[in-house]
């Protein structure tokens, strides 16, 4: 199957909202945003991503990357938007657990039963 614009836009903002939610919920509990607790939103934000991307079924590498980056490039720019209005005397951008964490929302689609090599079967 090919790249599907309407479901990589549309989990990409699912998966931003859901990352959201769950970051206000431990906020709400007082639980400061630790560079521990920003890489551990960052797991469940691959283990989200993956789950997407299988759901989409890239069929190809290129297509699961398609997803990855479409991902990543809308939750970044609702992080700038909305997130960092949040983080009031921190720069969340300053984080290396926080780009940790997108590098996996990148790659986890990779990952994706879906998605087939493209290498040639190695002659035996």
């Amino acid at each position: 199957m090919n790249f599907n614009w309407t479901k990589a836009l549309g989990y990409g903002v699912l998966l931003w909202v859901v990352m959201f939610v769950v970051g206000a919920i431990l906020a709400s509990m007082g639980i400061g945003l630790s560079a521990g607790w920003i890489l551990v939103l960052g797991i469940i934000g691959a283990i989200l991503a993956y789950s997407f991307a299988a759901n989409a079924r890239p069929g190809t590498a290129g297509a699961a990357l398609g997803y990855g980056i479409t991902f990543a490039v809308i939750g970044i720019i609702l992080d700038s938007l909305i997130s960092a209005q949040f983080t009031a005397g921190t720069n969340l951008f300053n984080s290396w657990t926080y780009w940790l964490g997108y590098v996996l929302v990148l790659a986890a689609p990779m990952f994706a039963p879906s998605v087939q090599s493209t290498q040639a079967p190695r002659a035996m």
